[in-house]
């Protein structure tokens, strides 16, 4: 029953710390993309007679007109407010990120649980120290995605509130781990624990699509 508990959790932090690594790759290119499909497009848009009468007409003596005011309409779009959502998620991917790092550190210490059990070693303690490693791996990240919801709107805004949701449950039942000792509950907790782990990495990469511009 021991290796059956102990190998269970194991086996979903790695896959989480792979998902997390898709996520740093997340939204990557994609505005400098669609400014070269628009370009493209509106060149392409120009038929040859149309190209022609627009030479014909201008004037040769002409002047360009100062871009003054085009510089200030760039410069307006650049600081709306929803440019603030690629710096909320870039703290948030950092916090990820060492979150990815500190749930690989609790798979190693709850694989040696067993090898240490088998040793005449106490592994209730040892598996509730790996536990309460990764709840508070986990306080630490919400704490992090709270701060960046305040600086986010709209839809990133929304998509970090789901993550920070997805990071509670995992801090409230790895923290009800810590103190479950019987093996049956045990076993029922770890299921509950895997779909915690499922549902954080998906709302993670749905807040990386939504906030990362």
């Amino acid at each position: 029953m021991i290796g059956t508990t102990v190998q269970r959790l194991p086996t979903l932090i790695p896959i989480v710390a792979l998902v997390l690594a898709g996520v740093l790759l997340a939204g990557c290119g994609a505005s400098s993309l669609r400014d070269q499909e628009t370009a493209v497009d509106a060149q392409a848009a120009q038929t040859p007679d149309e190209k022609a009468l627009v030479s014909e007409s201008l004037p040769v003596a002409a002047e360009p007109a100062p871009p003054s005011e085009p510089a200030a309409a760039i410069e307006t779009a650049d600081t709306a407010p929803s440019a603030d959502n690629p710096a909320a998620w870039g703290i948030v991917q950092a916090g990820a990120q060492t979150f990815a790092g500190r749930l690989d550190q609790a798979n190693q210490s709850v694989a040696s649980c067993q090898t240490d059990a088998a040793a005449g070693l106490d592994f209730d303690t040892c598996i509730g120290e790996a536990y309460t490693t990764i709840s508070a791996a986990a306080s630490e990240l919400a704490t992090t995605v709270d701060g960046m919801i305040a600086q986010a709107d709209g839809v990133c805004r929304a998509a970090l509130s789901t993550l920070r949701e997805a990071a509670q449950a995992m801090i409230d039942d790895y923290a009800r781990a810590v103190v479950t000792t019987d093996l049956t509950s045990r076993e029922t907790l770890d299921l509950r624990l895997a779909e915690d782990t499922r549902a954080y990495a998906d709302e993670t990469i749905a807040a990386a699509a939504a906030c990362s511009g």
